[in-house]
């Protein structure tokens, strides 16, 4: 609560500023701030009731994350941070435009930076701080589901230290780009998705879309989240706590069916503006191999699918490719080993755990880990469909790095898992 109230408190006194004509935001005067923020941080990480394995595991990502963004800020002579320069420096000058007066037809991030700076002053330092926050809200909501799925203490401890620490979203996560926010937007969605789906109130379902609907006006395909919410809605009993028919379940998936279909045919240019002006599958399926591929496209591999047929063809090939790029043979820098390493390894592990935990009829979070599969698969067929780009897809995939880190948690140690279920009965 102490860095809540310390931001808070930070952004009013900027405001104040800007509001009096004083628009200087001096990087020194930043990193003052910053250093508040922090030392506020470290107060509520050691008055928090988390065990203490958990708050290693926040300040450990926090001071990670400073890193980075001083690095990115202040050392791109020295090294240049994997998904810095391009879009970022993109986003970051429209933002600038924006505050400065420019007009914007569409709400995205560079709107919402823009009117930021307009508040608070243009601080491009402070604005990727911000960011860096978003991702510390996007842990604790991760943290926030496996403590209300009753995970074990050891369990979630390793679940969060690898979240907590993964290379590739440390990155992001301080980068002038979309993907803190909307990362954010899901974890926040996903609690209160899991809420609902554990038998709390029915509202719950229906106040998870709106921070998928927000996350959507900076990029339409995290919609495919809410079509993982409709499918579980068709297929899940909450009185049963299993997967089964109702005729609720089956009233609700069409409702929100519906919904979904109003918002998108009178409301596309705000909540889908990736997805808008899509009106057969030649346009999504085909692509160019141009300049913005930037030499890592993989288009050779999943082909030209414009029919049905060719689309259920390669629908698996993309996913894959989509999911677990790049590959070694694709390696051409260091940024290509650290998304390896640290990014499409991840990804390739939680899926195999996952899976190899669905199998296991024992399993304890067998329902909830199902449920939280068809949603990440709902999600990973709209961005495989959108993407040919090997950079473009570990920033998509990374979106939804909190699904991935619950899924980790509830799928750790399924051997001791089961054991001891079995030794209950």
């Amino acid at each position: 609560m102490f860095s809540i109230f310390t931001l808070l408190i930070e952004l009013l006194i900027m405001a104040v500023l800007q509001a009096s004509g004083i628009t200087d935001r001096p990087d020194s005067y930043m990193l003052l701030l910053i250093g508040i923020f922090s030392f506020a941080f470290m107060i509520d990480l050691s008055i928090s009731k988390k065990p203490a394995a958990i708050r290693l595991s926040f300040f450990g990502g926090y001071v990670f994350r400073l890193v980075l963004l001083m690095l990115d800020i202040f050392g791109r002579s020295i090294y240049i941070l994997p998904h810095s320069g391009g879009d970022s420096e993109g986003f970051y000058r429209n933002a600038v435009q924006i505050a400065q007066g420019g007009s914007w037809e569409t709400f995205d991030l560079p709107a919402f930076a823009g009117n930021i700076f307009k508040l608070i002053g243009v601080s491009r330092l402070y604005m990727q701080f911000i960011f860096l926050c978003f991702s510390l809200v996007a842990l604790l909501a991760v943290n926030k589901m496996l403590e209300i799925l009753e995970l074990d203490e050891r369990r979630r401890s390793i679940a969060m230290f690898i979240l907590c620490l993964l290379p590739n979203y440390a990155i992001l996560s301080v980068l002038f780009l979309r993907e803190s926010l909307i990362a954010m937007m899901i974890a926040i969605s996903l609690l209160l998705f899991v809420k609902w789906l554990i038998g709390q109130l029915e509202l719950y379902f229906w106040l998870a879309f709106l921070p998928v609907l927000f996350g959507a006006m900076f990029h339409g395909g995290v919609t495919g989240v809410l079509i993982g919410y409709c499918i579980v809605r068709f297929l899940y009993s909450r009185k049963a706590r299993k997967f089964n028919f109702s005729i609720m379940s089956i009233v609700s998936a069409v409702v929100v069916g519906f919904l979904i279909v109003y918002l998108f045919n009178n409301y596309a240019d705000v909540f889908f503006n990736k997805m808008q002006n899509v009106e057969e599958i030649t346009d999504i399926a085909t692509y160019s191999t141009g300049a913005y591929d930037g030499g890592s496209t993989y288009a050779q591999y999943v082909g030209d699918s414009s029919s049905i047929i060719n689309m259920i063809r390669y629908t698996p090939i993309r996913i894959i490719m989509f999911q677990f790029t790049p590959f070694i043979w694709q390696i051409r820098s260091l940024s290509d080993v650290i998304a390896i390493c640290f990014n499409a390894l991840f990804y390739i592990y939680v899926w195999y755990k996952t899976i190899k935990y669905i199998l296991s009829r024992r399993s304890e979070h067998r329902t909830i880990v199902v449920a939280l599969l068809i949603i990440w698969f709902a999600t990973t067929f709209v961005f495989a469909w959108g993407v040919t780009n090997v950079g473009t897809a570990i920033r998509h995939r990374d979106k939804m790095v909190a699904l991935a880190g619950v899924l980790l948690g509830l799928t750790m140690n399924q051997k001791k898992e089961q054991e001891e279920v079995a030794k209950s009965e």
